[in-house]
């Protein structure tokens, strides 16, 4: 039986994490348009937004 994807991702899984944790919202974004290239030459459609959580004038901004 051939592995599932998830089993060749699972142990890259841990990595992005950390990295992710430590990745500012720049180098984040260029992976995510590094992604959707990807994706969109394999013929699918990613759509995504970016909203930041946590930060005061945010919170402050969606409690009003």
């Amino acid at each position: 039986m051939d592995p599932q994807p998830d089993e060749f991702f699972r142990p890259m899984a841990s990595l992005f994490d950390d990295w992710l944790r430590g990745a500012r919202l720049r180098e984040i974004v260029h992976l995510v348009h590094l992604i959707r290239a990807e994706l969109t030459r394999r013929g699918i459609t990613l759509l995504w937004s970016i909203d930041q959580h946590g930060s005061e004038d945010n919170e402050a901004s969606h409690r009003q």
